[in-house]
């Protein structure tokens, strides 16, 4: 079976923005995870020297 040049780097955009489209979406969620545990050890803090 024999692709043209054409058809396989269409191929290989498509599978590469998919990927790349999960890798956004993972590394935003991260982000978020990231940013409530920092805002979660700030409001900690706070208490810890309210007290």
């Amino acid at each position: 079976m024999r692709h043209s040049h054409f058809e396989v780097s269409q191929r290989l955009l498509s599978t590469t923005s998919q990927f790349r489209q999960d890798f956004r979406t993972a590394d935003s969620a991260l982000r978020s995870i990231f940013l409530e545990g920092q805002n979660s050890a700030i409001s900690q803090d706070q208490c810890t020297s309210r007290m």
